[in-house]
């Protein structure tokens, strides 16, 4: 049967989606789709595994639904319910999964006989995962193909191990588009130099955040020492052993701080280790992953959130703080700062310099009074409705040249 479709039938495919997430990707996914939908657009959004979400302003479906393999499910890429807690406590399902590649293949097989029942003019992409399948059903339907970059694997990756497989999906998926959207400038000069892509095919969407305010709801926090709030997953990406040096050197100046350290990843138990070899085990707290109203509480009770990432796309959470009434300081390798233009900006190697500032905020506040003042004044202009309006513009560009 075939299906003709209506304009602003948007198809989306991503790998996460709240409360099943790992990252930022999926909180970026839900925050603009219910901008677009305000907008006037429609929205199926496809994910590997059928769960529960609580999400209704748009179509959920599920590429397991259609999978007529018969030799696995794209059900087994989380294989057992512990994996999958441990994907959404912050552990990248590739860490997990011994035959994640596998499944990777088959669930592009899957998302791509999903899509055939499906009506839409535009195919939207999340991330290398999805890029195989989106390319496929765009040779299939040859619909406008838009891929939209989170993360690179340049960011990703510790120096010298990248893995070329991944690089070579983002670097085909970004070439077969018809648009990259990425979410800085940062990002931007990135998918240019290294992928080659030509600038006037990427488009600059920033993130923004949704935040619950009501305090009321919040935990008490019960520590009246100084407090810095690092908040990621715990991998070679997020600068964690930086974070563990300017925390000794601002410990050493100012001995009542306290340092908590909220997440999980591949990094977690050799972060405990060497905050155990440096004797700050009665400075640092490691809360592993949190979610809702009790990560909430930290980021509002925290007196400077610190983001010491290597390379950091965008890096929502520091927006989320921002609106907690929490001082932020970014390294400059990180996009958010493009959008958070009062937010303290240092080279994440830079250790001595990311110590003095986080000092100066604990002991002065008047300079986080300042600087929190700049950050309320900023977030006003920081929302999905406004950050949306570029990829709006490209969905309508798009749409006219394939009607």
């Amino acid at each position: 049967m075939n299906l003709m479709p209506k304009q602003n039938n948007i198809l989306m495919l991503a790998f996460e989606l709240p409360p099943h997430n790992s990252g930022g990707l999926g909180v970026a996914c839900l925050g603009m789709t219910k901008a677009l939908v305000k907008k006037g657009f429609n929205i199926t959004f496809m994910l590997p595994k059928k769960l529960v979400y609580p999400h209704t302003h748009m179509k959920i479906i599920f590429s397991d639904d259609f999978d007529n393999t018969s030799n696995c499910s794209t059900s087994s890429i989380y294989s057992n319910q512990k994996q999958q807690n441990l994907y959404t406590r912050g552990y990248m399902l590739e860490y997990l999964n011994p035959t994640f590649d596998a499944q990777i293949e088959n669930f592009t097989q899957s998302m791509v006989e999903a899509s055939k029942k499906q009506d839409f003019s535009i195919i939207h992409v999340h991330d290398w995962m999805t890029f195989e399948a989106g390319i496929k059903i765009k040779e299939l339907t040859d619909k406008p193909l838009i891929v939209h970059i989170h993360s690179t694997e340049l960011d990703r990756s510790p120096e010298f191990a990248m893995d070329i497989r991944k690089y070579e999906i983002e670097k085909k998926g970004m070439h077969f588009a018809d648009a990259v959207v990425v979410v800085s400038n940062y990002t931007k000069r990135i998918v240019n130099k290294y992928y080659n892509v030509p600038l006037n095919k990427i488009v600059v969407m920033y993130n923004a955040a949704d935040v619950d305010l009501s305090y009321k709801s919040l935990y008490p926090v019960n520590l009246n020492n100084p407090l810095v709030v690092f908040l990621g997953r715990i991998t070679h990406q997020k600068g964690p052993y930086f974070l563990l040096e300017a925390a000794k050197k601002t410990i050493k100046k100012d001995p009542k701080a306290i340092f908590v350290i909220v997440g999980n990843g591949d990094m977690y138990e050799s972060m405990i280790e060497k905050a155990c070899n440096y004797g700050l085990t009665g400075n640092i707290i490691f809360t592993n992953f949190l979610r809702g109203v009790f990560r909430d509480s930290l980021l509002k009770r925290a007196d400077v959130f610190v983001m010491p990432s290597l390379s950091e796309p965008f890096g929502i959470v520091a927006l989320e703080a921002a609106y907690f009434d929490t001082p932020i300081i970014v390294s400059k390798q990180s996009g958010v700062g493009e959008v958070l233009r009062s937010s303290i900006k240092v080279d994440f190697w830079d250790t001595d310099l990311l110590s003095k500032k986080i000092y100066e905020l604990l002991r002065k506040r008047h300079l986080r009074k300042s600087l929190v003042d700049k950050h309320k004044r900023e977030l006003k202009n920081i929302t999905w409705e406004t950050t949306t309006e570029s990829l709006a513009y490209l969905y309508k560009k798009l749409m006219s040249k394939h009607i």
